[in-house]
């Protein structure tokens, strides 16, 4: 199965993107994810985007790509950047947006999360080929978005809901991760989990980057590293960390790397006034996916304590698997469905979310015990590898778009 030549680069910066010649007989697929911050997101480029450039369809991705002017190429995949500010250039930006969709004439449209549907209805007016793909439950997360006014989030949440009842009567395929978005979506909805992935290229490149953390960065005077990688937020368990950080630190010295993007001013600035700030090393958003995989490699013990609002008891929870990936053992929140799945995997601990001591008691167990850490970050890579990754969960991708397009159309 032949890997199309990628796409010349592109240098216009203007509405117009201009022709682009491309070899091969691959079918022409646009990706659109206006909201997302960065084009190199884990779920829309590193594994949607890729895979489908990987299995020969030509692939252009419209999102955010900050301080891009020009269309450019990486991975096979041309990207055509965003420039959004705010939330209201991005939904004034719609019209235009269009406009370059159409022009692209593509044999296929795959759209993400709402901010997408006034799109994705204009594209079924247009008689395109359309697949809708949704990673959370909206009509739970509007709930608790602070930019929103509190009388309108309810409202919001159920006219959302509401109009993926109909995107999902209309488009022609639909993505969700949570099996009860996928109801909603109706019968052409697949369920893609968050899979992590087992790249070997990635994975070399993370551990080129990881050898450049020098030991004193990752260990400074033999502190136990921690991490958390991902948006940082109270909701996502930024004030539960502080408090377990300081905990640790009264019985032996643990440091956290904080990476990420601040989805919560007040959040942040909270945790920066707690007595536990010292002792952390935040590095903020990178770019490149392959720096925060070697951050974890370098760490000794992951954090993912989200609280259970906006729906996040009921998502399958990528931080998770690259944890694992990474041979990295966890301290995670005990959602029922988290525990279901890993729990008997044995790479890592389940707390209540809010529940520092409980978390500190943990991480305390695996600093004294370096064998046990060992081992949990065995077990969790090598189900990673051997039972849960992209590789497999791939093939659904793969199988919509065959089914979408019809066998007539497909590159292979």
């Amino acid at each position: 199965m032949p890997k199309p030549e990628p796409f010349p680069n592109a240098t216009l910066a203007d509405e117009s993107i201009g022709e682009v010649s491309v070899p091969g007989e691959g079918v022409k697929v646009v990706i659109v994810t206006p909201a997302h911050p960065t084009y190199a997101d884990v779920r829309v480029f590193q594994k949607e985007a890729r895979t489908l450039a990987a299995h020969g369809y030509q692939v252009t991705l419209f999102a955010q790509a900050k301080g891009r002017m020009a269309p450019f190429v990486e991975d096979g995949v041309r990207v055509v950047p965003l420039d959004y500010p705010t939330r209201g250039h991005m939904v004034a930006g719609l019209p235009r947006l269009l406009r370059r969709l159409l022009r692209e004439k593509a044999d296929l449209y795959h759209l993400h999360n709402p901010f997408s549907l006034p799109l994705v209805l204009a594209l079924k007016a247009a008689r395109r080929k359309v697949i809708y793909d949704v990673h959370e439950d909206y009509i739970e997360r509007i709930r608790i978005r602070d930019w929103l006014p509190r009388f309108l989030r309810a409202p919001t949440a159920y006219f959302v809901g509401g109009l993926e009842i109909l995107v999902g009567k209309l488009v022609d395929g639909a993505i969700a991760t949570q099996p009860e978005v996928a109801g909603r979506l109706g019968g052409r909805a697949i369920i893609l989990e968050n899979a992590p992935m087992v790249n070997d290229e990635l994975n070399a490149r993370a551990e080129a980057f990881a050898q450049t953390i020098p030991d004193e960065a990752a260990n400074p005077e033999g502190a136990y590293r921690l991490i958390y990688a991902g948006s940082i937020s109270r909701v996502r368990g930024l004030p539960t960390m502080m408090d377990a950080l300081g905990l640790v630190n009264q019985e032996t010295p643990a440091r956290l790397w904080l990476i990420g993007y601040p989805h919560d001013e007040q959040g942040v600035a909270d945790a920066m006034r707690h007595p536990a700030w010292p002792y952390v090393d935040f590095i903020g958003r990178l770019e490149h996916q392959h720096e925060v995989f070697g951050y974890m490699l370098r760490a000794n013990a992951g954090l993912a304590l989200f609280r259970d609002w906006g729906g996040y008891a009921r998502i399958s929870s990528n931080k998770l698997y690259e944890y694992m990936a990474s041979g990295v053992p966890f301290v995670a929140s005990a959602f029922p469905r988290w525990q279901a799945t890993l729990e008997s995997v044995g790479a890592g601990f389940f707390c209540e979310p809010v529940d520092a001591a409980c978390v500190a008691f943990n991480l305390i167990d695996l600093i004294r015990d370096p064998d046990k850490a060992r081992r949990m970050g065995e077990k969790g890579r090598a189900f990673v590898r051997t039972e849960f990754n992209w590789d497999t969960e791939q093939a659904k991708l793969l199988a919509l778009y065959q089914r979408v397009l019809g066998e007539h159309q497909h590159p292979f």
